[in-house]
């Protein structure tokens, strides 16, 4: 499990979204202490990191399914995608007002560790199949 190295992308990813869901996100300037933007604040947020998490952990114990593992990926892809422009909406809507931090930038790198982990699987699928195709025709030509 660990020697591939799209789990290492999963697993890196997942650490950086948990990273995320703890840490705030932006916060609002005022008079006296600034008011911190939790994940957990909003609903969308929530939603969507839950899924994530969620995702990349079944993701990452279905190692030696390669197609569900495949399929999982693809739709925690998407659901990292949302999560990214749900983040950039909140960005360019209240880039005046707030003030983000780093993690807010966490679902992108999360999308690129997540499209090479899809990449990874699918090669890894691809050798799994030459290799099945190479055996049978060995069985055929005894």
């Amino acid at each position: 499990m660990w020697q591939r190295i799209q789990t290492l992308y999963l697993l890196i990813a997942t650490v950086l979204l948990a990273i995320m869901f703890f840490t705030p996100i932006a916060t609002i300037p005022g008079a006296g202490e600034p008011v911190k933007i939790m994940a957990y604040d909003k609903i969308t947020y929530l939603i969507l990191l839950s899924l994530v998490i969620i995702g990349h952990l079944v993701a990452l114990n279905t190692f030696k399914l390669l197609i569900l593992q495949m399929r999982v990926t693809t739709l925690t892809l998407l659901v990292v995608l949302g999560l990214a422009v749900v983040v950039g909406i909140d960005f360019f809507r209240f880039h005046d007002t707030m003030t983000f931090k780093i993690v807010a930038i966490f679902p992108v790198i999360a999308l690129i560790l997540d499209l090479l982990a899809l990449r990874g699987i699918a090669a890894d699928q691809a050798l799994l199949e030459s290799a099945y195709r190479l055996r049978d025709s060995r069985k055929k030509k005894k």
